[in-house]
């Protein structure tokens, strides 16, 4: 399917090209009158590279990432419009080295008997809970009806597995690390506590490296559960061909019924494996950085500063499940170095077998104000367990003492095991497959061939990382029923409702879906008078212990209440009261669960030009969770057993949220947000713990020429236990922000910025950064425009291992001089470091691991020096010949470098926006510490490119 994309994205570039003669460099309109309506933008780059190298050949691939391709093909464009009455058309391609080419397009009929979507659209299959489909497809959707009669037909590709993860909380607003990435934007499903979240006004989620974080103001105690369901964005595995359809007929105008069939197709595509590569200049900062893709093949990644292989564990280390790296103390990249990593991605597989769900629904309104549903369905075919393979880190093993380990087995908790991923390690010894022990990949037996490794006296000896493959679920029943009712009338709204849903029941995979196996759930209000509202509500649901994914026989009773007192009027602030408590237990076993309950007041108010909102919560909870694994990202497993170690969390939690926003005009806008959270833990008989979370923000703008920018940040965290036992240090951090932007004149712009942050305790370094920032954009002339920036940065570690100074400066220029036009380009970046043995052995004191120990005081400084020039000018109407050199110069820690380009090249301009380039360069890159990276190199590059 990707080579699919790829041919259809470059027919479709060469059709653009074409159309695109003769038009304007901006957002374009074909030149018709009536149709086709069609709005085109975006920018586009065909390269035709041929290269002769003489030197280090790896060293030029990393300098000139992509530009060593002999086809390179980077493109940015956007369709949209009106084809013909009511046939509407929208098309979006991108492509470039770093990502994989993606071409996207649907079509969309909107006819007064029939609409129609062919192409890539999101669905939302209508109807009944069990049967429907909601997620991006591939196909075609048609939508038409006879006479009262409605009917949906779908035909469709999926392409993206879905994933969901749980999480609780940390006494902060995150991060969480999603596990597979990328992921599809929009895709998500958020909920906290079963609560759903909104995207943007509750939490922000990157979805190119997956790090979820919640609004500033909140704080996510530990007795909060975070769940997240969504689609990743891995092209050509996890789906099939899907058939939906839908129909639905109003017997009267009482009732109506509606049938839901869905047929899954699956490819029988397995488990593999993609190469991804990701890049960066360091910035004399240990990190985190992550990777792109999620999970990493363990053990499948390579790092090199420079072309340079660096080693694992000793310059940097790698979660692979996040794809956290950091680097140790004294290896922080500056700015004059190039990272590259190359890993491995590990790709989740589908089997070849079909599944079909088919259901029936029933809604009828017998009385003026009652309401009810019945919703019934049945699956069929192979039940593949939606949830994807899972890497499980450091599974822990004793090995008796006095024993020979050789005459000893064990047994690994999680079986099937995926073919090679298992990684073996005794204390701090690495074993050998097939050397050293042997490990029986569909029964998770694991035999030790050698005697002579180290054993523990005090705990476990053996610890295992390892990934599981697909597994199935046992057959206990394929179907599911649903009855609700509703009623509302006078001042009283009520409902109930129960479910069923036989434990071989497999709907098809889609996103939020909560598989539940049997709740009864009820709700009611009364409004005694028009100011106040009483409201009660509750389940007793039987559900997985991952509530969101399919799994052995394990179930979980959970038990939810909630009971409210409001009180509103108008002009008025709004007061709630509000009570909620959850039960969660395993079943036949109370080892594993859940116990908590919130007592809330909630104030709102609205009268400009203030709003607010104040929010008093009081939380006391009990949870039992397995702990075995020591990642404190990982989601909680979903076959807990009651032989497994156990973390027990108690305490009580209360917590404060306060946000104002004053907008008195449309010049001052302010808004100020406070969060504070105390948690008092008993389990571990530690002392209470205190989170807050300041933030405020305001706009103001002076004059209209000057507009006012401050934003401030202040968190506080006490130490804590995460879901995996593991502790977490304390952390605190202040952030400010200024900034003033001025339109000095109609053809100047300046924008000044100063920022402070200071981050102490938590998983990272301590540390204090300052930063000065200044952007100038002048043009005084038509053929003359002016810009300039500069930026200085002070990072220090507070404990005394060290700091760095880093500058950053810029000066560029547009002139034109008769028929020629040049243009001028110079950078410089220089910075200072300093490490001292001193500080890192107390960083040693507070348990973090350093692999290297510094014997004295280290200072390294670094420059990097860069000069552009171009001149270009017309030979003939619509051509021109162009010069143009860069030389660039590093030098300081670790190394001296110098690289030359210089090029001859020649454009042709179809038109303002489209234009053929041939160039001939010619490169020299010379190290004077490392002679093994350089090179010469001769490149000829055809190119065409435009922009609108």
């Amino acid at each position: 399917m990707q080579r699919q994309e790829q041919r259809c994205g470059w027919w479709f570039t060469a059709l653009v090209c074409l159309a695109l003669a003769g038009m304007p460099a901006s957002a374009y309109r074909l030149p018709f009158h009536t149709y086709p309506n069609i709005e085109i933008n975006g920018s586009n780059t065909l390269s035709f590279n041929v290269n002769e190298i003489a030197g280090s050949q790896t060293s030029f691939r990393d300098d000139n990432y992509g530009e060593d391709q002999t086809f390179t093909h980077t493109s940015s464009l956007f369709l949209t419009g009106e084809l013909y009455k009511d046939l509407y058309f929208t098309a979006q391609a991108s492509a470039n080295p770093y990502m994989p080419n993606r071409f996207t397009w649907n079509t969309r009929y909107d006819g007064n008997d029939a609409k129609v979507m062919l192409g890539e659209f999101t669905v939302n299959l209508p109807g009944n809970e069990f049967v429907g489909v909601s997620r991006l497809l591939k196909g075609i959707q048609v939508d038409t009806g006879v006479k009262s009669a409605k009917l949906t037909f779908i035909n469709s590709e999926l392409e993206t597995p879905v994933r969901t993860d749980t999480f609780y909380g940390r006494n902060s607003n995150g991060p969480f690390y999603l596990t597979v990435t990328p992921i599809v934007n929009g895709s998500e499903i958020v909920l906290l506590n079963g609560v759903p979240q909104e995207r943007v006004k509750d939490y922000t989620l990157d979805y190119v490296s997956g790090i979820l974080t919640f609004d500033p103001s909140m704080i996510v105690s530990s007795s909060d559960r975070v769940v997240v369901s969504y689609e990743a964005a891995i092209d050509g595995v996890g789906g099939g061909k899907l058939y939906a359809v839908r129909a639905s007929y109003p017997v009267n105008e009482r009732l109506t019924v509606g049938v839901n069939h869905l047929e899954l197709q699956g490819r029988g595509v397995g488990a593999s494996q993609r190469s991804a590569r990701d890049q960066f200049l360091g910035n004399n900062d240990l990190g985190p950085y992550y990777l792109t893709y999620r999970p990493v093949v363990p053990g499948s990644e390579t790092v090199k500063f420079n072309g340079l292989l660096q080693e694992r564990d000793v310059v940097y280390t790698l979660d692979y499940t996040t794809g956290r790296l950091q680097f140790k103390a004294g290896y922080a990249p500056d700015q004059r170095t190039s990272v590259i990593v190359d890993y491995q991605v590990s790709i989740p597989g589908s089997d070849g077998s079909s599944r079909t769900v088919s259901g029936v629904d029933l809604q009828w309104y017998p009385l003026r104000g009652l309401s009810m549903k019945l919703q019934a369905a049945r699956s069929g075919g192979e039940s593949v367990s939606m949830k994807a393979a899972e890497q499980i880190l450091n599974e822990p093993h004793v090995v008796t003492a006095g024993v020979p380990p050789t005459l000893q087995s064990f047994t690994l908790k999680h079986t099937p095991i995926r073919a090679g991923s298992d990684s073996v390690r005794a204390l701090t010894r690495q074993l050998v497959r097939d050397v050293e022990y042997t490990l029986d990949y569909t029964t998770g037996a694991l035999r030790l061939l050698v005697d002579d490794i180290p054993i523990s006296a005090t705990g476990a000896t053996l610890f295992v990382t390892y990934t599981t493959a697909p597994t199935t679920v046992q057959a206990d029943g394929d179907a599911a029923l649903a009855l609700s009712a509703e009623y509302a009338r006078r001042g009283i709204r009520s409902s109930i409702g129960f479910r069923q849903v036989d434990g071989g029941f497999t709907p098809l995979e889609r996103v939020g879906y909560r598989n539940t196996r049997r709740a009864l759930e009820w709700s009611a209000s009364y409004q005694p008078i028009d100011a106040v509202t009483l409201a009660i509500g509750g389940d007793d649901t039987r559900l997985p212990y991952n509530p969101y994914s399919t799994s052995s026989g394990v179930l979980m009773e959970e038990q939810n209440r909630r009971y409210e007192v409001q009180y509103r009027r108008p002009n008025w602030p709004t007061f709630a009261l509000r009570r909620t408590t959850r039960s969660s237990s395993q079943l036949g076993d109370n080892v594993f669960g859940d116990d908590s309950s919130v007592d809330s007041l909630i104030v709102t108010w609205s009268r400009m030009p203030f709003s607010a909102n104040f929010s008093l919560n009081h939380s006391a909870y009990d949870r039992r969770s397995p702990k075995n694994t020591t990642d404190p990202y990982a989601p909680v497993p979903d076959d807990p057993q009651p032989g497994d170690p156990v973390y027990r969390l108690q305490g009580s939690t209360d917590s404060a949220n306060l946000g104002v926003r004053y907008q008195p005009n449309e010049r001052l806008d302010v808004s100020v947000n406070l969060a504070q959270n105390r948690t008092d833990q008993d389990g571990d008989h530690q002392p209470a713990r205190d989170s807050s979370s300041l933030a405020a923000d305001a706009s103001y703008r002076l004059t209209d020429a000057l507009t006012l920018y401050a934003n401030w940040q202040s968190r506080a965290s006490d130490s804590t236990v995460n879901a995996s036992g593991s502790a977490v240090p304390g952390q605190e951090s202040q952030y400010l922000s200024l900034r003033a932007n001025w339109q000095a004149w109609a053809n100047m712009n300046v924008d000044f910025q100063y920022a402070t942050d200071r981050a102490s305790g938590g998983d990272y370094a301590n540390t204090d950064s300052r930063m000065f920032s200044t952007n100038i954009a002048w043009q005084p002339r038509d053929r003359l425009s002016l810009h300039g920036y500069w930026t200085h940065q002070l990072l220090t570690y507070l404990d005394g291992v060290g700091d760095s100074t880093n500058n950053m400066l810029g000066l560029g220029s547009e002139i034109g001089l008769g028929k020629l036009s040049l243009s001028l380009d110079a950078q410089r970046i220089w910075g200072d470091n300093s490490f001292s043995d001193a500080a890192i052995s107390k960083l040693d004191a507070r348990g973090v691991t350093r692999q290297q120990a510094l014997t004295g005081p280290m200072v390294t400084g670094n420059e990097l020096l860069r000069f552009y020039a171009r001149l270009t000018y017309p030979i003939a109407q619509r051509q021109d010949l162009f010069i143009s050199g860069e030389e660039t110069r590093n030098t300081g820690y670790p190394s001296e470098s110098l690289k030359h380009v210089f090029s001859l090249g020649w454009n042709y301009h179809f038109s303002h926006g489209l234009t053929f380039t041939l160039d001939a360069s010619r490169l020299l890159y010379y190290d004077y510490a490392y002679e093994n990276l350089n090179y010469q190199a001769n490149r000829l590059n055809a190119r065409l490119s435009w922009n609108f």
